[in-house]
């Protein structure tokens, strides 16, 4: 069996034990064959099949009405414009986004390695591979790491949520509005729903409904409890979320303002009484005296 050798750059020759088959290729596609068996059609056809893929993309480079310098996005990539769409193809010519969005941002502008996309009005992003990882589903997409958290916080309807960097929508789209997390006193994010105010935690579970009227910090009344007010009644929730004394006071003073640390004062009616740092109201007992 002769070796087999590349004659020129449009030559090929392959080997068989019976012949010596020489394909001549060139612009025009003319190809000799001196062998009729299996293996020189086979071979034809997948020289006409890469032929046929050049070709195409040839046709694909065509369509657009405008190609924009290869790697200003952020990415080796260029993008394209056609009938005012936009999309990317690679260094090969390659579709690698179709021209279906109405812009799309820089690769890494929003503290993550994909890029932002908008179609019809609503936000998106596509990773470096192409692929849409976040639909186009969302009137605002925030920064992502810019809320005390890695995730981004994302708005649909006039409501707030999170996405996190595997475009996962961790917290549904439900609230008003969404504070920095750790910014309370505690890891959790303070949220408000209808005028009332409960916590989200780092996993994006609800660990306190949003049923307050007021939720003060964590740690800012003489104990690690936070204040909450529900219905002008005040009670304290502990940092499990539990509602450690129930909203059923008219006013409850600090811990330790009537000088005892383990005790704050509150106003229950035209009553006041103390409660302890168990939560439990203090029960006040006769002297003995003896007779």
């Amino acid at each position: 069996m002769k070796p087999c050798s590349f004659k020129e750059q449009y030559q090929m020759t392959i080997c068989t034990k019976k012949n010596v088959l020489n394909y001549g290729f060139k612009t025009d596609l003319l190809m000799k064959i001196k062998h009729t068996n299996w293996l020189p059609g086979l071979f034809m056809l997948v020289i006409s099949a890469q032929i046929f893929a050049q070709e195409e993309n040839l046709k694909t480079l065509k369509q657009f009405d405008r190609i924009y310098d290869f790697g200003a996005n952020g990415i080796s990539w260029a993008m394209v414009e056609s009938e005012n769409k936009f999309g990317f193809i690679d260094a090969n010519h390659k579709l690698i986004v179709e021209p279906k969005y109405d812009r799309i941002f820089v690769f890494g502008s929003n503290g993550i390695s994909w890029a932002k996309v908008e179609k019809n009005g609503k936000f998106g992003f596509i990773d470096s591979q192409g692929r849409e990882v976040v639909p186009p589903i969302y009137d605002r997409v925030f920064y992502f790491g810019s809320n005390g958290i890695s995730w981004a916080k994302v708005e649909k309807g006039g409501k707030i949520g999170f996405i996190n960097a595997q475009g996962v929508e961790v917290v549904p789209t439900v609230y008003d509005r969404i504070y920095n997390f750790g910014a309370n006193g505690i890891s959790w994010a303070k949220v408000e729903k209808g005028g009332k105010f409960g916590f989200i935690n780092s996993s994006g579970i609800e660990v306190v409904a949003p049923i307050y009227s007021r939720i003060f910090d964590f740690g800012t009344c003489g104990i690690s409890w936070a204040k909450i007010e529900k219905d002008e009644k005040y009670g304290f929730i502990d940092s499990s979320g539990k509602e450690i004394v129930k909203p059923i006071y008219n006013r409850i003073f600090d811990f330790g303002s009537t000088g005892l640390s383990n005790y704050a004062k509150y106003v229950k009616g035209n009553k006041e009484g103390l409660i302890d740092s168990n939560g439990k109201e203090v029960v006040f007992s006769s002297a003995n005296r003896k007779k």
